[in-house]
C-alpha cells in the first residue's frame, strides 16, 4: 500500500506547489521566457498556470457517472470510491517532472504510451485507473481516472475523450 500510496502522494505535492500561481517562474528559467527543455520546442512558454478545464456536470458525462465537486479539479462519485483528478501547471514546471513521472508510470502501469500531438505526454494504465500527463505550450496537465468499475480499455478510451476536450 506505501508504495502505490507514494507516487500518488508526490503528485499532490507536486499540485500544491504548482496551483494557483501565474507569478513567472525564476528558478533556470531564461530571461527571454523560452523554453531550454523539450517540453516547448522552440516557442515560449506560457508560465501560468491553466484554469480546470471541466466543471462536475462536463465530467459526469464524460465518464458516464455522477460525479461530485470534491475540491479543485477533483471529482467523486456518490459514493466517494471513484474520482477524477486534474493538475495543472506551468509547461516549464511540468517539465520539470516529466521523465520522473514517465520511468514512475513504466514502473506501476501495465501500458505507458506516449501520445502525439503534444511536445511531450504519455497515457498509462491499469485494471484500476489511468494517468495521463500532457505538456503543451498552453501548460501542463496531469489526469488520474481511479476506481471505477472499467478494463483498462475503457480507462484509455475515457482518458484519450477527456483529453481530447482539454486540448481542443
Amino acid at each position: 500500500m506505501r508504495r502505490a500510496f507514494a507516487p500518488f502522494a508526490g503528485l499532490i505535492l507536486f499540485a500544491v506547489a504548482a496551483c494557483g500561481s501565474t507569478a513567472p517562474e525564476s528558478n533556470n528559467s531564461p530571461s527571454d521566457g523560452s523554453l531550454t527543455d523539450e517540453a516547448g520546442g522552440n516557442g515560449v512558454a506560457n508560465e501560468t498556470v491553466p484554469e480546470c478545464p471541466f466543471t462536475a456536470a462536463q465530467v459526469s458525462e464524460l465518464v458516464g457517472q455522477e460525479m461530485h465537486d470534491d475540491g479543485p479539479c477533483l471529482w467523486r462519485d456518490r459514493e466517494g470510491i471513484a474520482f477524477v483528478t486534474i493538475t495543472m501547471a506551468t509547461s516549464s514546471s511540468g517539465a520539470l517532472t516529466y521523465d520522473y513521472q514517465r520511468k514512475n508510470a513504466e514502473d506501476t502501469f501495465k501500458r505507458v504510451t506516449d501520445l502525439q500531438d503534444v511536445d511531450k505526454g504519455y497515457l498509462a494504465v491499469k485494471d484500476i485507473e489511468a494517468e495521463t500527463v500532457v505538456i503543451t505550450k498552453a501548460g501542463n496537465y496531469n489526469m488520474n481516472l481511479h476506481n471505477f468499475d472499467w478494463d483498462p480499455g475503457k480507462y484509455e478510451q475515457t482518458s484519450r475523450e477527456m483529453l481530447d476536450k482539454i486540448l481542443h
